[in-house]
Formats: C-alpha cells, sequence, structure tokens
C-alpha cells in the first residue's frame, strides 16, 4: 500500500474514533456498574445492565454517525485539505468498525465483571490473529480498504470467541 493510501486510511480512522470516545469512557464506568448489579441481581441482572448502557452507547454513536455522514462532505476536506476519492467509503467502514465494536463491549466488560481475564484474553488473541491474518491476504484485493474490513473480521472474531468461552462462574 502507498503513502498516501495509508495516511487517507489514518485520517478516515481518526474521523471516526472521535465518535468513540463517550464509548471509551464508558469502558470505565461500565465495570463498576456491572459489578454491583452482579451483587445485588445476579449475572442476569448484570447483563440487562449492560444491555441498557450498550444500548445507550449504540443510540449515541447512531446519531452521531449520522450527523456525521451528513456533513461529511464539510468535515472531510477540511480534515484532509481536499476530498480525496475513496475517502467516503473508508469513513463508512470505520464507522461501521465502531459499530461492531459494540457488540463486542458488553462480551468484554461481562467477562471483566465475572472477573475471567483470560477469556478476555482468549478473545483478543483470536481477534488480533483473524486480523492480522486477513490484512496479510486481503490487501493484495482490496488495498486501503483491507486495513478496516479486517479490524471488522477482527473485532467479529473476538466477539464469537468471547461469546463461545463464556460462562457464570467465576
Amino acid at each position: 500500500l502507498s503513502a498516501e493510501a495509508v495516511g487517507l486510511a489514518r485520517a478516515m480512522q481518526q474521523v471516526a474514533n472521535t465518535l468513540n470516545l463517550p464509548i471509551n469512557s464508558l469502558q470505565h464506568i461500565a465495570p463498576t456498574i456491572a459489578a454491583n448489579a452482579l451483587v445485588h441481581k445476579g449475572t442476569t441482572g448484570m447483563d440487562k445492565a449492560l444491555l441498557r448502557i450498550s444500548a445507550a452507547g449504540a443510540l449515541f454513536v447512531f446519531l452521531t454517525t449520522m450527523l456525521l455522514l451528513v456533513t461529511s462532505d464539510l468535515v472531510i476536506p477540511i480534515i484532509l485539505g481536499s476530498k480525496l476519492p475513496g475517502s467516503f467509503v473508508l469513513l463508512i467502514a470505520f464507522l461501521f468498525l465502531n459499530a461492531v465494536m459494540l457488540v463486542r463491549f458488553p462480551l468484554v466488560i461481562r467477562a471483566q465483571s465475572l472477573e475471567q481475564p483470560v477469556k478476555v484474553a482468549i478473545g483478543a488473541c483470536v481477534g488480533s490473529l483473524t486480523s492480522i491474518a486477513m490484512v496479510l491476504f486481503a490487501h493484495q484485493y482490496l488495498a486501503v480498504l483491507a486495513i478496516p474490513l479486517s479490524l471488522i473480521v477482527g473485532v467479529m472474531a473476538n466477539s464469537v470467541a468471547l461469546w463461545l468461552v463464556q460462562t457464570d462462574d467465576k
């Protein structure tokens, strides 16, 4: 991949990542909420609390994503200095990555709340290895779009791995 293509991908990733700031904040608050729900209401109560937190995060990401997409003709040229071919597609791919990360969010917090760090590590390893393998294979066919698509597939693999190894034991 050319330096320009990687730079464009990085710029679009940074634009999309600004929407993750509230979600990243939730990652610090959610474990406390989940642990409190676990103590008082059991795993079912914790799962419901995580679902509510995730739904609030999803609503925020959806609304800000729609705002960014509507204003992308104004925002992208400001960031890049001009509107480059492929920038909008990359932006959509990175915004979709944000949505996919919301699926993983409650699975990670659940495992952390149940004090299952090995399961979190297994999920992270599966996701990372999947993402690396995909980008190595896909970049020759998808060019710069392989970057966000590989990240999406990696997060999905991480989520599936976490879901497969989850239990209610501590």
